[in-house]
């Protein structure tokens, strides 16, 4: 599978996990950019 940077980069942090409070929560929840 060939990936680019980004995209091997966005589906890394999509597998990322923390527990909090005994409940697992995706470690970044949705990422926000401006271009330009």
């Amino acid at each position: 599978i060939r990936l680019t940077t980004a995209q091997a980069l966005v589906k890394f942090l999509n597998q990322q996990y923390i527990e909090v409070d005994g409940k697992m929560a995706p470690f970044v929840d949705g990422i926000f950019t401006l271009f330009g």
